[in-house]
Parts: C-alpha cells; structure tokens; sequence
C-alpha cells in the first residue's frame, strides 16, 4: 500500500477540474427560478429518434445560420411564425428546409411542454 504525495493527487485532479470548469461556462446561465429548459439537441432527439449524432449536429448547425441557438428559441418562431417561416429562413440562409412533418411534430412538442410547465407551475 504506498500513499501518495498530496501535491501530486492534486496535480492529477487538476485537468479534471479544469475540464468541469469549461463546461460549467460554456453552459448558458439560467434565471434561478426558470424551470431548467430541455437542450436543443434533446428536444430534437425526442421528436426524431431515428437521427443519428451526426444529423443532429447538422440541423443544430442549421438552426444555429437563422439565429436559433435552443429548444425555447425554436418553440417561440415555430408558434410565433409558422412551420413554413422557419422553412423560408433556412432558404434564405442557404440551407435545406426541414420536413414539414419534422416542424410540425417540434411544434406540438414545444406545446405539450409549455402546458405541462404551466400546469406544473
């Protein structure tokens, strides 16, 4: 049983450490009482299953050329605007449109939830 140097314990905790910092900042910060919002990429994975990692980062990416950085910013156009404004803005954008039915299917998810955080509240 040998028993280990302090300093070097510490020295081997420190790129964990420092690795949890960087994700604690790159984290958005929250209002302490804002319910905590489903990710982007979660919400997306919800409604399309059958997308693998690598199509989910291609539509987050997509998202992210008409300004829509989260699941809140995408449910707010989608009510506000309209399935085929998204659509027309991705257009615009150089970007391929979404399904439709992938639009409308985000669009009721986005509905569900904000009734349940209403109720719930």
């Amino acid at each position: 049983h040998q028993q280990r140097d302090p300093q070097q314990q510490q020295l081997q905790q420190e790129p964990q450490h420092q690795q949890l910092q960087q994700q604690q900042l790159q984290q958005p910060q929250r209002w302490q009482n804002q319910p905590k919002a489903e990710t982007l990429a979660s919400v997306l994975q919800a409604v399309r299953p059958d997308w693998t990692g690598k199509d989910l980062l291609a539509v987050q990416d997509k998202l992210l050329k008409v300004s829509i950085r989260s699941s809140d910013e995408l449910f707010r156009q989608l009510q506000a605007e309209g399935v085929s404004s998204l659509n027309s803005r991705l257009k615009a954008a150089g970007q391929k449109c979404l399904k439709v039915e992938t639009l409308e299917a985000l669009r009721e998810y986005g509905s569900r939830t904000a009734t349940v955080l209403v109720d719930g509240a």
